[in-house]
């Protein structure tokens, strides 16, 4: 299982509900198989400073070109928007993670490094021509 939590540089409610997903990210990898990962919507230049030390989430960042599709897709209407995935589908998402009743959920295989146009932060450092925007 991963639960996707969806983010900006600009949400004022984002940078606390980071610290709250790494601070819960082991107890939730443990207890109920899920890995968390913090996906940047815009500024990923900016996202890196705010995510040092978040260690416990792999972090992500969208492609320009891919972030209104994903957007529609999942229906996001403000940030932070939390989606769980198990076993390939959409088993809850909303604002909060209290929508989430983990118990009810088996353990999963965990979730690869890059799928598609979302890579992780780490891994695409050195290359700019990635991110329209010189990330």
């Amino acid at each position: 299982m991963a639960l996707f939590d969806f983010w900006t540089t600009k949400c004022t409610r984002c940078p606390a509900a980071l610290q709250h997903l790494n601070t819960n990210a082991r107890s939730l990898a443990a207890g109920h198989g899920v890995k968390c990962v913090a996906v940047n919507l815009d500024d990923c230049a900016a996202a890196r400073d705010i995510v040092a030390g978040l260690n416990n989430v792999v972090h992500v960042a969208v492609a320009e070109t891919e972030r209104e599709h994903l957007k529609r897709l999942l229906n996001m209407k403000s940030v932070p928007h939390y989606v769980l995935l198990s076993k390939g589908s959409i088993v809850a998402q909303g604002k909060s993670v209290d929508f989430v009743d983990f118990d009810s959920f088996g353990n999963t295989t965990p979730m690869p490094e890059c799928v598609g146009g979302v890579c992780t932060i780490s891994s695409r450092k050195q290359k700019a021509d990635f991110f329209d925007d010189g990330f």
